[in-house]
């Protein structure tokens, strides 16, 4: 049950970004649109659903490490990623909740920068373990 809200958290945090920015950017002709208040509420409940499976991830054993650092900077190193992931997690859900995109456009600026952020260190982190399944292909002995 706890992995499939994990999955399902991953998996709708990208076109739940996607249609909250755009609505952010086109917020002037969003009267026009039938049916917004479906939208935001299909958002509303995504962003919930996020909220709870990053709050319920650290409990799973098998998906949370715990990296302890010589100092730190090697603790920020190593867990950057859980970082980054509760930063959005929670900007994105407060962003929702308090519809910071009717206050001012700098919080959709915001929002932009670290949804940019998060899925260039999660691509980043792809990036580097098929580098590192790659590299170890080659350099076994044959």
């Amino acid at each position: 049950m706890r992995k499939l809200l994990f999955k399902i958290a991953g998996k709708i945090t990208m076109p739940m970004c996607f249609i909250m920015l755009c609505m952010s950017i086109f917020r002037d002709y969003l009267y026009l649109i039938p049916y917004i208040f479906v939208i935001r509420i299909i958002l509303l409940i995504g962003a919930i659903l996020m909220v709870v499976g990053g709050l319920a991830r650290p409990v799973c054993k098998k998906t949370s490490f715990n990296h302890q650092g010589q100092n730190l900077k090697e603790w920020f190193y190593l867990n950057s990623y859980d970082i980054i992931e509760k930063i959005f997690v929670w900007y994105f859900f407060f962003y929702l909740i308090l519809r910071l995109d009717k206050i001012s456009p700098i919080f959709m600026y915001i929002m932009i920068m670290i949804f940019g952020i998060y899925y260039g260190h999660r691509i980043a982190n792809i990036a580097d373990i098929y580098y590192k399944n790659k590299y170890k292909k080659n350099s076994l002995p044959r």
